[in-house]
């Protein structure tokens, strides 16, 4: 019984939740919201849409050999959850990724930023599913890192060394 059970084992962890496509991705999340009674509806998208809808979220993608285009259209009613900089800041830690030629690492990129928008509309109604991010990945993507320490150090080197070229060469005349 134990071989049968260690013979079957890897053959049914094999079929995980990470090899979904990103259609099956936003199928399934899609359906999730219609059973919560959430009104939005996510959509993947090659074309700008003249207007977005009130309560959709559009994924524009435009693959090329040479670049990738990944914009994200949030409808007015989601506008306060997902703000223009959170939008952003969502494009801009995911662009290594996005822009990549690799199908495998785009794919990657886009099923991410797909995972943390879920994650926005799902912590503003106060609910998890199985696609949501982690806090702390979340918060990485929307928060990048700060450059105010590297910039405060290097504004101090510059001012030490002209203080020191200074008494060196101006003070002695």
């Amino acid at each position: 019984m134990i071989f049968f059970l260690l013979l079957f084992f890897p053959i049914v962890t094999a079929f995980s939740s990470n090899d979904l496509t990103t259609e099956q991705l936003i199928q399934r999340q899609n359906q999730f919201y219609e059973q919560k009674n959430i009104e939005v509806k996510i959509k993947v998208v090659n074309t700008r849409p003249a207007k977005v809808a009130p309560k959709e979220i559009y994924l524009l993608v435009k693959c090329s050999n040479k670049r990738n285009n990944i914009q994200l259209y949030v409808g007015k009613s989601w506008q306060k959850i997902i703000t223009s900089n959170k939008k952003s800041a969502l494009l801009t830690s995911q662009a290594e990724l996005l822009k990549s030629t690799n199908k495998n690492q785009f794919s990657q990129g886009v099923k991410r930023l797909l995972r943390a928008v879920f994650t926005l509309i799902d912590q503003s109604q106060g609910i998890t599913s199985k696609y949501d991010l982690a806090q702390f990945e979340l918060d990485k993507m929307l928060k990048p890192r700060s450059l105010s320490l590297p910039v405060a150090i290097m504004f101090g080197l510059i001012f030490m060394s002209g203080t020191y070229l200074y008494r060196k060469f101006i003070f002695k005349r």
